[in-house]
């Protein structure tokens, strides 16, 4: 909701944008907004889990929440962006507490509230714009790697009511007839 939030707030998109002008911190945060993945499995990635043809992700298993190995795609860009990071050990030398610390730096330069900063805001950014962009809720759930489809319901479907909510005030045969 972060990135949402801030900009159905009113905050600009240049100022948004401002967040990540740094480019190895811009490119985390896109890859964060981009895949979905956890920012403590994304710190873990190195270069050879990075793959082309297709373009994806490994992230291993020791790194995951679930403690099972799996593969997110990437799109092309992505893929030269994290490359563009070479010749480091790993794409993001950092921990969680250093990220954390300098979204809420730049967030305090831009104006925005610390409290509405936090790196799995990008997250849920992720899931909920593909749920709203009308995605199958058992595709989301994959690519987010939730381990049942009723953790992504549990936790997103709140996102779809206002939705479902003006389908059937707009479709529904007593709705049409008496209004809202």
């Amino acid at each position: 909701y972060f990135i949402t939030s801030l900009l159905q707030g009113g905050v600009p998109i240049h100022i948004v944008s401002r967040l990540a002008h740094h480019a190895t911190m811009k490119i985390l945060i896109n890859f964060l907004a981009q895949t979905g993945a956890r920012i403590t499995e994304t710190l873990e990635l190195k270069f050879e889990d990075i793959y082309q043809n297709p373009y994806r992700v490994k992230f291993r298993e020791e790194t995951t929440k679930t403690k099972e190995e799996y593969f997110s795609p990437i799109t092309e860009k992505m893929y030269n962006q994290l490359m563009s990071l070479r010749p480091r050990i790993c794409p993001f030398p950092a921990t969680k507490n250093t990220v954390l610390i300098d979204l809420k730096k730049r967030a305090r330069k831009c104006g925005i509230k610390e409290s509405k900063v936090y790196s799995h805001a990008f997250r849920h950014y992720f899931i909920t714009s593909l749920l709203q962009g009308g995605v199958p809720i058992h595709i989301v759930s994959r690519l987010a790697h939730h381990a049942t489809v009723e953790t992504t319901n549990q936790y997103y479907t709140h996102v779809q009511l206002q939705e479902l909510t003006d389908y059937l005030i707009a479709y529904h045969p007593l709705s049409i007839v008496t209004g809202k």
